[in-house]
């Protein structure tokens, strides 16, 4: 698109390619930071899910091995 810009003779032209490549390039690199901060922000939601998840299992293994341990203490 440059080699295109140096090409014509009309400087409006020039102005006029110049103009929409630093429009495609902001738009691209806006797409890219929009895509790359959803995936950020799924890759946190995704890992503060599976710590919930994972010390929700140890807490009730741990809450029915105390209950275990109490019954059996107590059946003793």
């Amino acid at each position: 698109m440059i080699c295109l810009a140096t090409r014509t003779n009309g400087s409006n032209t020039t102005i006029i390619i110049i103009v929409v490549v630093v429009v495609v390039v902001v738009v691209v690199v806006v797409v890219v930071v929009v895509v790359v901060v959803v995936v950020v922000v799924a890759v946190v939601v995704a890992v503060v899910v599976v710590v919930v998840v994972v010390v929700v299992e140890v807490v009730i293994m741990i809450i029915t091995i105390m209950r275990n341990s109490s019954y059996k203490s107590s059946v003793i």
